[in-house]
């Protein structure tokens, strides 16, 4: 009984991810942005902790790494890609309503960021580079970056939003977020084989300037960290570049 717990203990957990983000995906099409944020946040740490116990009680299987690439595919793929899909549909009918002409249906060009984070989870399954770092944007971090605006873009409070109402940027923001899941940059993981100073110190500079970006700017925070790490990344990558 106990090993059996033991060897389903992380699938509960990968599981617990696909349930938050069919229940986020329900609450896109309702246009509750705030909670789809808190679903995908609690979603995160289901999909952080759910390696963390596999590992820790030696129960790493196919199976479940399928299933933890199947859960991340709806709640940090499908998601995201829905979110932009909706506001690029609000914003045509805004147009539509408020010119009185018909108006592109450039809508789907959003579920493009679907396809690429597939392609993203299944480079990262079969890629050994990827155990200790990550190779291109990781498709949690791509999808609270994106929630982050959606939800900004909804609660209209943020000196950025009124962008968001342009369906050119949306598909920029598309294009960008699809592109940097795929790029051939080693960005940096928090996955620590020791916790010294030398070794970590670009993590450690990372949590501590997200946590303020997020303490202090809240949601738009979120969006501003994900600018940080992709930043932080690159110079880590220059710097150790530098030493070889």
């Amino acid at each position: 009984m106990i090993q059996h717990i033991k060897n389903h203990a992380a699938n509960v957990l990968t599981s617990a991810n696909l349930f938050c983000g069919c229940m986020a995906l329900h609450y896109v099409s309702q246009g509750l942005f705030n909670h789809v944020m808190a679903l995908v946040i609690v979603a995160g740490v289901f999909d952080f902790f759910d390696g963390y116990v596999a590992r820790a009680l030696k129960s790493t299987s196919n199976i479940g790494k399928d299933l933890d690439s199947l859960a991340d595919m709806v709640t940090f793929g499908v998601v995201p890609a829905y979110a932009l899909y909706k506001i690029m549909d609000y914003n045509q009918a805004m147009q539509s309503s408020t010119n009185y002409e018909a108006v592109y249906d450039v809508a789907p060009v959003a579920f493009i960021l679907a396809v690429f984070s597939a392609i993203r989870l299944a480079n990262f399954n079969n890629d050994a580079r990827q155990a200790t770092g990550f190779i291109g944007v990781p498709t949690p971090a791509n999808c609270l970056f994106i929630i982050a605006l959606a939800t900004l873009y909804h609660n209209n409070t943020s000196a950025i939003a009124p962008f968001l109402h342009n369906n050119y940027v949306i598909t920029g923001l598309v294009l960008l977020t699809s592109s940097w899941l795929l790029w051939e940059l080693p960005l940096l993981a928090l996955k620590f084989k020791t916790y010294d100073w030398a070794t970590n110190k670009y993590k450690y500079i990372l949590v501590l300037l997200c946590a303020l970006s997020i303490a202090t700017l809240g949601i738009l925070g979120v969006a501003v960290a994900m600018v940080i790490y992709v930043v932080l990344s690159i110079i880590s990558t220059l710097n150790n570049n530098q030493k070889i």
